[in-house]
């Protein structure tokens, strides 16, 4: 019978099992030395369709196994792309979150409202010329008439509050 020509590259599973089967030898009377020359089938044949056999079958389960993994990664790298994008959009969500909280306005009202703050009063705004050297300048609300007592303890309070800053520093 003449065999239909076809691409090297496109055989059935079931053409190729029939072509090795007809290399085997199906009956135990034709594996004699004298009625193997009449079939035509040597034991090199034989060898080479039980080793065609053992390669196609591992071939095929290494296929299964890499497909397998295949999915199995395809799934972790579309839950990590679905985690990444939750974690974005929250992203944004606080971005926003923080931005509507650090307006001006905002922190205006919470200084008002929570904490008590008023806006300063044009008599409690004082200048500091800075251009013209270090002198000391007191104004009329500082209180002039102290008493020594008084003296003696803010010096002392400021001679520890100096050494309690140092230490902090070291």
């Amino acid at each position: 019978q003449p065999v239909p020509t076809r691409k090297p590259s496109v055989i059935s599973w079931s053409e190729c099992w029939r072509s090795i089967m007809r290399l085997v030898p199906t009956s135990p009377a034709s594996t004699s030395t004298t009625q193997s020359h009449h079939t035509g089938l040597n034991p090199k044949m034989a060898a080479k369709a039980v080793f065609l056999v053992a390669l196609m079958t591992v071939s095929l389960c290494l296929l299964l196994y890499s497909n397998a993994v295949l999915t199995e990664l395809s799934d972790q790298v579309a839950e990590a792309t679905e985690r990444h994008e939750l974690l974005l959009d929250e992203n944004e969500r606080l971005q926003t979150s923080i931005e509507s909280r650090m307006s001006l306005r905002n922190i205006e009202d919470v200084a008002k409202n929570e904490l008590g703050l008023a806006e300063l009063e044009p008599y409690q705004v004082t200048y500091v010329n800075r251009s013209a050297g270090d002198k000391i300048v007191t104004t009329a609300s500082t209180p002039s008439q102290t008493s020594i007592l008084e003296g003696i303890a803010d010096t002392i309070g400021s001679a520890l509050e100096y050494l309690r800053i140092s230490f902090n520093k070291n």
